[in-house]
């Protein structure tokens, strides 16, 4: 098998977080920050099932070309996106969608652009199977693993004696995918702590524009419970009807009610400033041309968000909330909350 940069990279992140041992970034000696949530089914999550996850996403074989790993479009040195407009698959088959980072994924109750799927098991079968993705058979993964010797010890010393199937390869995808945590920015520093100069002023101003006039929080909410700047909610911001093109329909594609008609999950803004380009499928290069389209109240269509409208921004306002944005870039981390098995979430 052709040896996989992704994977080298993946080794030394793994290495600088153990010698890290937590997820406090460089502001001080204080570590008030609380740490990051209970991981949801952290009790899934052994050291075995963890490492036979990392080895399948960085794995190539797993496609029909040989040419494309989960991890070529998640890249860790992209916060695990690929800056792309939008997906690129086996053959260099273009997809629908822009790619999500998989940063904090293990926190979210609905995943895709369009919420198809409510669990992170769930999740993994679509990209391996998915024709414009790895174009796999789930019986050639599974006959793939069962006969690789290396494989075949691993899903041992993760599942017991349990047969290699299919559900085990997304049970240890999905292990491998909930240690991708980014938590502890500037702005958790500024807003759990009360350190005012963890942010400058601009991003200070920026705060509380998201929170005012600029109403981003209505979608992207931040509170206590909810601690990743979105609401999992879906929205048709009149992304795709601005052209003469029949436009993604997104959620609807799902449920068939037409009340969903060009509906998409709100993104995270943890991590954003690493994950351009943006929107679904891919169209704005920076966050100042999100705020552009924000600010002109979205692209007109019968199902447009109620929540959206024109906003006054003048230049300042802009650089301001770019600014805030930028300080919810924090360190990544292994999971917190003990994975069974080591103290650090993950072997290097």
């Amino acid at each position: 098998m052709r040896s996989h940069p992704w994977a080298r990279t993946w080794s030394r992140f793994l290495l600088s977080t153990v010698l890290i041992g937590t997820a406090w970034p460089v502001l001080g000696t204080e570590r008030c920050v609380p740490a990051a949530p209970e991981m949801p089914l952290a009790d899934t999550m052994t050291t075995a099932r963890i490492e036979v996850g990392r080895k399948l996403f960085f794995d190539r074989r797993f496609s029909s070309d040989g040419r494309i790993s989960c991890s070529d479009c998640h890249q860790p040195d992209r916060a695990f996106t690929d800056g792309r407009e939008r997906s690129l698959g086996v053959d260099d088959l273009v997809g629908m969608r822009n790619t999500p980072t998989l940063l904090n994924v293990g926190y979210y109750g609905t995943l895709f652009w369009d919420g198809r799927s409510d669990s992170l098991e769930d999740q993994a079968r679509y990209p391996v199977t998915h024709p414009k993705e790895m174009n796999m058979r789930r019986l050639e993964v599974v006959r793939l693993v069962s006969e690789d010797s290396e494989y075949r010890a691993a899903f041992s010393r993760a599942f017991a004696e349990q047969a290699i199937s299919f559900d085990l390869v997304s049970i240890a995808l999905a292990a491998f995918q909930r240690t991708l945590v980014a938590w502890a920015s500037p702005f958790d520093h500024f807003y759990f702590c009360d350190q005012r100069d963890a942010l400058s002023d601009s991003a200070q101003r920026g705060w509380q524009l998201f929170q005012g006039k600029g109403d981003c929080i209505s979608c992207h909410r931040f509170d206590d419970d909810h601690l990743y700047f979105t609401d999992f909610g879906m929205h048709n911001t009149g992304i795709g009807w601005d052209t003469e093109a029949v436009p993604d329909l997104g959620r609807y594609l799902v449920t068939r009610d037409k009340l969903d008609r060009g509906r998409f999950r709100t993104p995270t803004l943890r991590q954003i400033a690493q994950t351009a380009p943006y929107m679904h499928d891919g169209r704005f290069s920076t966050l100042a041309e999100v705020l552009e389209h924000y600010a002109g109240g979205g692209y007109p269509n019968r199902y447009l968000d109620s929540q959206l409208g024109k906003i006054k921004l003048s230049v300042q306002d802009r650089i301001d909330l770019v600014a805030f944005l930028e300080s919810l870039s924090g360190v990544l981390t292994t999971a917190p909350n003990g994975v069974a098995g080591t103290e650090s979430g993950v072997e290097p």
